[in-house]
């Protein structure tokens, strides 16, 4: 990637550097506008890429080298490769020579010193250094899985996540990258992996400071997730009837909670099972990809029976709940089904990236004309981006207004089996996304399969995709304005959040 001279110039080591970027074109284009001109498209991403070199150019910029296949990746295997253009957000890391305020620091490896600038030089305080990528695994086997386990008043802090100093943190979409690598040892039995590769797209995740396998009966209640590298809690393959309840989620760099596992849209290996019976209720989740800014605060990629209710979600980069996978590569799945999100709170979301929303839908719910039972129910929560942070753009660079979005919900690809109802949407750019509507709208037969509905809706702009959500069978949103909420807007807020008397633990 080529960039500006200046902005390497005088570092010692440009060869220790990571490269960030977010928002640029996919693919390395844009989208072309009637006169020609082009638009950037805006992303959903933010990659970490290794530099390997630096070459100066001797015109005023210098080329960086990057590690590792990281680039090919973030092109996603097979597109033209990402071109970095002076105009593009990005930010590089790792150089003694940007230590520069209070609160930074970096490891000289060479020298094998740490430097560390104190925010209050006056106040010393402890410097701890992680070394552990999982601190506690909940590990059992499919024939012989782990039972009737409840950890109360912990506080899991300061795990490690060192892969991205090598490889790069790229991903796909959330924290989760498209890979040909070896399936994990966590689904080998008897020396048989589950076979990834005969997916259609191969997936993988970053490790979690928590990881949940093969297990029934587990329960977290009043614990504490903070300062943690990668994922907070990960309840990854065959896990039944697990709780989170009364718990704080703060600081963690990826995904406070994650179900599941992107290849279970099938489950036809003996060593696979679903993640049945997860139950997440008075959560707190705040500042989850506070360091993989692509990252979702929960994701839930495949679960049989969840319920997610009373939680508060805020100051989040990207999506706040994502549901569901799998695009419309797979429409026989079944496996994610009867989904139950009630009464949560979102505050400042979808505050850096583009093209997420407070709940993010992806993929097949249930069967087709599944009862509503097997649906994916949202019901009287209150998304609040009134005073959001604004996303990231690009000085001087238009953006297409299709991607510069954040929808109160958006339905991507492959979804059916929706219902809404009695949410608010409060500072969204339109409060229904339903992104396929434009490719497939005049295909006979198409909306009357997706089995979606909504009513008794509020949001306080009617703009949606489709203009007339009505032509997918959801009710049309009703108006509001702040000063004059009616009744029905203040009891669905009154209600959102924490449950009266939920105390959150306090951070350690």
């Amino acid at each position: 990637m080529t960039v500006d001279s200046e902005l390497v110039a005088g570092l010692s080591h440009p060869e220790d550097l990571e490269l960030v970027y977010l928002g640029v074109a996919i693919g390395g284009h844009g989208v072309l506008r009637a006169d020609g001109t082009e638009v950037r498209r805006p992303s959903w991403k933010s990659q970490r890429l290794p530099v390997t070199g630096a070459i100066d150019l001797g015109d005023g910029s210098t080329r960086l080298d990057i590690g590792n296949g990281a680039l090919y990746h973030a092109s996603e295997r097979g597109y033209p490769l990402i071109e970095l253009l002076p105009g593009d957000p990005f930010f590089i890391e790792n150089a003694i020579e940007l230590l520069d305020e209070p609160g930074e620091w970096f490891f000289d490896p060479r020298q094998r010193l740490l430097y560390w600038w104190p925010p209050d030089p006056a106040a010393l305080e402890d410097a701890w250094i992680p070394v552990l990528d999982v601190l506690l695994a909940v590990d059992g086997m499919p024939t012989d899985p782990v039972r009737n386990v409840r950890f109360e008043g912990l506080a899991f802090r300061h795990s490690a996540y060192t892969v991205p100093n090598d490889e790069g943190s790229v991903v796909s979409q959330g924290s989760s990258w498209f890979t040909g690598w070896q399936s994990p040892e966590w689904m080998e039995v008897n020396g048989q992996r589950h076979s990834f590769l005969n997916r259609p797209r191969p997936a993988g995740h970053p490790a979690a400071a928590v990881q949940i396998d093969s297990s029934a009966n587990v329960a977290f209640r009043g614990n504490v997730f903070t300062e943690l590298g990668a994922v907070g809690v990960m309840v990854h393959n065959d896990v039944a009837r697990i709780e989170f309840a009364g718990n704080l989620f703060a600081d963690i760099s990826a995904e406070a909670l994650v179900a599941g596992h992107p290849e279970h849209d099938e489950i036809d290996e003996p060593m696979e099972g679903t993640v049945t019976g997860l139950r997440f209720t008075n959560n707190v989740v705040d500042r989850a990809g506070a360091e993989f800014y692509s990252s979702v605060a929960v994701q839930v990629f495949k679960a049989d029976g969840a319920v997610m209710s009373h939680n508060l979600f805020r100051d989040l980069p990207y999506t706040a709940l994502s549901l569901g996978w799998g695009w419309d590569h797979n429409p026989a799945s079944t496996v994610h089904r009867a989904i139950t999100v009630e009464k949560n709170y979102f505050e400042n979301v979808v505050n850096l990236l583009y093209d997420g929303a407070p709940f993010y839908l992806l993929g097949p719910v249930a069967e087709p004309g599944a009862g509503r039972s097997d649906f994916t129910e949202i019901l009287g929560n209150f998304a609040n981006n009134a005073e959001a942070d604004p996303q990231f753009k690009a000085p001087g660079e238009p953006i297409d207004a299709q991607f510069a979005k954040r929808p109160g919900i958006q339905l991507d690809e492959g979804i059916r089996n929706v219902a809404l109802s009695e949410n608010v949407f409060l500072g969204s750019t339109v409060w229904l996304q339903l992104t396929d509507f434009a490719a497939n709208r005049n295909t006979p037969g198409w909306a009357a399969g997706l089995s979606l509905t909504g009513e008794d809706n509020w949001s306080d702009i009617l703009a949606s995709v489709p203009s007339d959500p009505a032509l997918v069978g959801i009710d049309q949103a009703r108006l509001f304005e702040i000063p004059t909420a009616p009744g029905a807007v203040r009891q669905i807020f009154a209600a959102a959040g924490l449950e009266p008397g939920v105390a959150m633990p306090p951070l350690p």
